[in-house]
C-alpha cells in the first residue's frame, strides 16, 4: 500500500514521541487530523499523549474517536487488515484508561472485543482479560485463562492466588508458587515488600524486573484481598531449600549471561563477526539443561514433598 503525505506525517509525530518531544508530537498530530479528521491513527497517538500525562478522560474520547473511525473505515471496506489493527491498538489503549478510571466492566467488554478483533493478541490483551475476570470473581473462567498463558509471569502468581482462594492442597499450591519464582524472580519480593538484586541481564524481557514491577503493580490488590495469600507466598519464599533451588537458578543465568558476554568481547576484539566457538556453545547448552533439570515437574515435586516434610 503506498504511504501519503499524511502516511508521513504520522511517522514524524511518532519519531518525535520516542524523542520525548511531546509538544511538538501533539502538534503534529492535530495538523493529522486538520487534514484527515477520522484519521485513526491521529486520534489514537493523542490519546497515548493524554493518557501519559494522567489526563485520562481527554484520552477517553480520542481513543473513542480512534475506534469509531475505525469501524467506520471497516464498514467501507478500506484497507482492512491495516485498520483492524489500529483498531485492536485503541481498543486496548482505552481499556487500560477504563481500568484506571475504575470502570473495570467497561474495561472488560473493550478487552473482550479486542480478542475478537484480533485473534492473535500481540498486544496482550488476554493477561490484563483474565485478571478482570478473577477481579469480577470469576475465578474459575481466569485460571482457564492464567493455565493458557503461562509464558507470562503475572498469570502463573495469579494461578497460585486462585488455587490458594479454593483452597486446594499444599502442594498443589507450593507446585504453582514454585512455577511463578521461577518465571520472575522480582514480582514476589515486590509483593512482599522486600528487597532483592537485580541480575545484569535476562534472556526474556518478561523474566526482568520491569515486567515483574508492572505485574505486582496491577495485581497487588487481589493478592491483598485474601488475607492467607501473601503469608504462604512468603513461606515459600522464604523457606530453606526454596532458598537454595533460586540461588541455583540465579548462578546459571548468571553463568549463561558471562559466557554470552565473553562471546560479544571477542567479536568487538576481532572487529568483526565471529563464528562461535564449539565449545561457547556447548558451554551454554550444559547451564541450559542444567536450568531445564532445575524446573522440571520431577524436581519440582520433589522439592514441593521436601519443603512439606513428606520426604
Amino acid at each position: 500500500m503506498e504511504k501519503t503525505e499524511t502516511d508521513d506525517m504520522i511517522d514524524l509525530g511518532v519519531e518525535a514521541l520516542q524523542k520525548g518531544r511531546i509538544d511538538q508530537a501533539r502538534t503534529i498530530f492535530f495538523q493529522v487530523l486538520q487534514r484527515d479528521s477520522d484519521n485513526p491513527d491521529g486520534h489514537h497517538h493523542l490519546g497515548l499523549i493524554d493518557m501519559n500525562a494522567g489526563n485520562l478522560h481527554e484520552a477517553e474520547r480520542s481513543f473513542r474517536a480512534a475506534i469509531k473511525a475505525c469501524d467506520d473505515r471497516l464498514a467501507k471496506g478500506v484497507a482492512g487488515v491495516f485498520t483492524g489493527r489500529a483498531k485492536a491498538r485503541s481498543l486496548h489503549s482505552l481499556s487500560l484508561v477504563m481500568r484506571r478510571l475504575e470502570r473495570r466492566s467497561e474495561a472488560v467488554i473493550l478487552l473482550e472485543e479486542l480478542l475478537r478483533t484480533d485473534e492473535r493478541d500481540g498486544l496482550g490483551g488476554r493477561y490484563i482479560l483474565a485478571e478482570e475476570y478473577h477481579r469480577m470473581g470469576k475465578i474459575g473462567r481466569a485460571m482457564r485463562m492464567y493455565r493458557e498463558q503461562v509464558e507470562d509471569p503475572g498469570s502463573r502468581f495469579l494461578l497460585a492466588l486462585a488455587l490458594i482462594q479454593k483452597k486446594v492442597t499444599p502442594a498443589e499450591i507450593g507446585r504453582a508458587l514454585l512455577r511463578a519464582f521461577e518465571r520472575n524472580r522480582y514480582l514476589a519480593p515486590i509483593l512482599l515488600g522486600e528487597s532483592y538484586t537485580e541480575l545484569d541481564k535476562h534472556s526474556d524481557n518478561r523474566e526482568g524486573v520491569e515486567w515483574g514491577a508492572e505485574s505486582a503493580a496491577s495485581s497487588v490488590d487481589l493478592w491483598k484481598q485474601t488475607a492467607s495469600a501473601l503469608p504462604m507466598m512468603r513461606e515459600w519464599w522464604r523457606h530453606k531449600r526454596v532458598v537454595e533451588w533460586r540461588a541455583m537458578l540465579d548462578t546459571i543465568a548468571r553463568m549463561y549471561v558471562n559466557v554470552a558476554q565473553l562471546e560479544a568481547r571477542a567479536a568487538e576484539r576481532n572487529g568483526r563477526e565471529i563464528l562461535i566457538p564449539n565449545e561457547s556453545i556447548e558451554i551454554r547448552g550444559t547451564f541450559y539443561e542444567l536450568r531445564r533439570i532445575l524446573v522440571s515437574s520431577e524436581y519440582i515435586d520433589l522439592l514441593v514433598r521436601t519443603v512439606l516434610g513428606i520426604v
